[in-house]
């Protein structure tokens, strides 16, 4: 943070004779200038400013802003990556789930075309059977009836 200063009095904040503070509209104050600040920006004129403390260890939610570029960059990639290898074993684990999908739609298509050609020869069996059924009736009631 060495080469920041207070946006009104230009105060390097590497001199350490004051607190500095960051406004919620992105302004950097030292102690002196921070209350009149906080009333009215002096850069881009907001009334009723709040600020920051800039101490260590910085809030999380502003000590991106003095992080060096570089070192934020190399943070993206490694989330780039992270995501990217993420995401390739997701479509891996999808590729590997619709290869069993089409697996076992082809083997219940089977199936089901085996059991169309079961029912099929069952239907014939009870058509048989009641005919036997019925010609054993008629030759029963023939031998029992003698003419």
């Amino acid at each position: 943070m060495e080469w920041m200063r207070c946006n009104s009095c230009w105060l390097k904040v590497e001199a350490k004779q004051s607190q500095f503070h960051l406004t919620q509209c992105g302004h950097v104050y030292c102690d002196k200038c921070i209350i009149k600040a906080e009333e009215r920006c002096h850069q881009c004129g907001v009334a009723g400013t709040i600020s920051l403390p800039l101490k260590e260890p910085l809030s999380p939610q502003i000590s991106h802003y003095f992080t060096r570029p570089a070192d934020l960059l190399e943070k993206v990639v490694q989330a780039e990556q992270f995501q990217e290898s993420q995401l390739s074993l997701c479509l891996k684990r999808a590729d590997i789930n619709d290869n069993k999908y089409q697996s076992l739609k082809e083997a219940y298509w089977v199936s089901a075309e085996n059991l169309k050609k079961v029912y099929q020869k069952y239907s014939k069996l009870k058509m048989t059977v009641a005919m036997i059924q019925k010609e054993n009736n008629k030759s029963m009631s023939t031998t029992s009836h003698p003419m």
